[in-house]
């Protein structure tokens, strides 16, 4: 089980985005509105790990008022990383003996008496044995623990868990929002502001990732870049030649095809909101759907040369 994250998240003002969803959230607590699983729904770092922690907060908290309590027992234990109550799994793989030490310690009364709650990022990591240990908790959990899962397709999920969820929806964050973190809280400048905001296409958790790092954004930059001038070119050895160039790096291609949809995925948001060029958007979503199936098929073993290929060809469908 591993807790490598920020847990003081305390009220909606430390979030970008998704207001109504954790507005939502918020209202189920106060009115006592729950269920015992939840399933956050939405794309990569848009704050639905983030949301997990603090709703779990809230569920957890010993004090008159969860949305604004920050010193009662449990919500100093849940901010210094160690409440014994909650248990979250964040990792490539949660494996079957994780689960099963899970399920046997959900069936212990909980150490401050608030019920436990259960947080899984990334729900389709779950190993199949994983997932087989965890059904029965999931269909018939105790009557104080809360399951909270993440996703970024629930078609990435069993229908069976699905179904037993309460499904929380989460959406990009506007541009205006994200540059107004950027340059604002994270003092980053204007113009490397307004660049990030362009690579992270209304994902904050990637923008934040990029500040943090400049020298990552300028070889992001130089990416798109030249796989927007090898896509358009009409030159076939130009083509052919950039597509050996990709696939050379086969361990990083995957990153890199997130990054370049994430780019043709901003620069269809910009359009949207200067008033949209119909035959440069069309262009833009073929070539997401293009760069989409390509990661398909490398996630499948393909070969990674002919899928670049194919992917600046236009061979790919």
């Amino acid at each position: 089980m591993t807790c490598v994250f920020e847990y003081n998240v305390v009220a909606m003002k430390d979030f970008v985005g998704n207001a109504a969803t954790i507005k939502y959230l918020e209202q189920a607590v106060a009115g006592d509105n729950l269920t015992h699983a939840y399933l956050f729904c939405g794309p990569e770092s848009v704050g639905k790990t983030k949301v997990g922690v603090y709703f779990a907060r809230l569920l957890l908290c010993e004090g008159d008022n969860p949305l604004i309590c920050t010193d009662c027992p449990s919500c100093k234990l849940f901010t210094s990383g160690n409440h014994p109550d909650f248990f979250h799994f964040d990792q490539e793989a949660v494996l079957v003996d994780e689960i099963r030490e899970l399920v046997s310690s959900l069936d212990l009364r909980s150490y401050r008496g608030r019920g436990k709650v259960v947080l899984i990022s990334h729900a389709e990591r779950l190993t199949n044995q994983a997932l087989n240990s965890f059904l029965k908790t999931l269909e018939e959990p105790t009557s104080q623990t809360t399951i909270i899962l993440t996703t970024e397709n629930k078609k990435n999920l069993l229908p069976t868990i699905v179904s037993r969820a309460r499904m929380v929806n989460f959406g990009l964050s506007d541009n205006k929002q994200v540059f107004e973190l950027l340059n604002g809280e994270l003092g980053v400048k204007k113009d490397e502001a307004a660049k990030i905001v362009k690579l992270a296409a209304g994902r904050v958790g990637v923008a934040v990732r990029l500040a943090a790092n400049p020298e990552q954004a300028g070889e992001i930059m130089k990416l798109i870049e030249d796989f927007s001038r090898a896509y358009r070119s009409q030159d076939i050895y130009e083509k052919i030649s950039y597509a050996d160039t990709l696939s050379k790096e086969k361990d990083m291609l995957p990153v890199r095809l997130q990054y370049l949809e994430l780019a043709a995925r901003g620069e269809l948001m910009d359009l949207s909101a200067s008033g949209l060029n119909k035959e440069r958007a069309s262009g833009l979503i073929e070539m997401m759907d293009k760069i989409a199936r390509s990661q398909e098929m490398i996630n499948g073993n393909a070969n990674t040369k002919l899928v670049m290929e194919g992917l600046l060809l236009g061979s790919i469908i």
